[in-house]
């Protein structure tokens, strides 16, 4: 019986640690709200939303590269990690880039687009000027081919394709 109630307290316990995006030291979530002048930041984490007070107003912001961006570049939908050390109170920001797979339909490396078929539909990306193209090592944009299964990733702060990532081509799997 004893053995009974330990297990069960250790897979509700087991259970309630991974329903959410909460981490050690921090939150991992998407912008809901970001309120500057009170110092707030509200983020969907799973399946509700957080909010968390601001440490200070001009709190380190960084691309998941470690480069330095501004409180100002953090929009709604943008999907983001917050450092929480201690408290409900976020002491950095660090962005990930917003990603979209499909499958190519249409390249045009001079126009700077990308067609995807994503979830049954077409669906046209702007690619920027530094876009990098990766399978096994870096590639050009010439390597991309309609009917590549692939992964786009955002600038942040931006509606622009940084990085292609090919996951396949034609059943090869990466």
């Amino acid at each position: 019986m004893f053995r009974s109630i330990v297990f069960v307290t250790l897979v509700f316990f087991a259970v309630e640690a991974t329903s959410t995006s909460q981490t050690k030291g921090g939150v991992k979530g998407v912008i809901r709200e970001l309120d500057a002048k009170i110092g707030t930041i509200t983020v969907k984490v799973g399946t509700e939303n957080k909010t968390f007070s601001l440490s200070r107003l001009d709190l380190p912001v960084t691309d998941a590269k470690g480069n330095v961006l501004k409180m100002a570049d953090l929009k709604v939908g943008t999907p983001v990690f917050l450092s929480i050390p201690t408290t409900e109170e976020a002491t950095a920001v660090r962005v990930f880039p917003k990603k979209k797979g499909g499958v190519i339909l249409r390249i045009d490396p001079v126009a700077r687009e990308l067609d995807l078929k994503i979830a049954g539909k077409a669906t046209r990306l702007s690619l920027a000027k530094d876009v990098q193209v990766r399978f096994q090592d870096p590639e050009s944009l010439d390597f991309l081919k309609p009917g590549m299964r692939i992964m786009a990733s955002f600038v942040p702060g931006k509606n622009e394709v940084g990085l292609v990532k090919v996951n396949s081509i034609k059943g090869q799997k990466q």
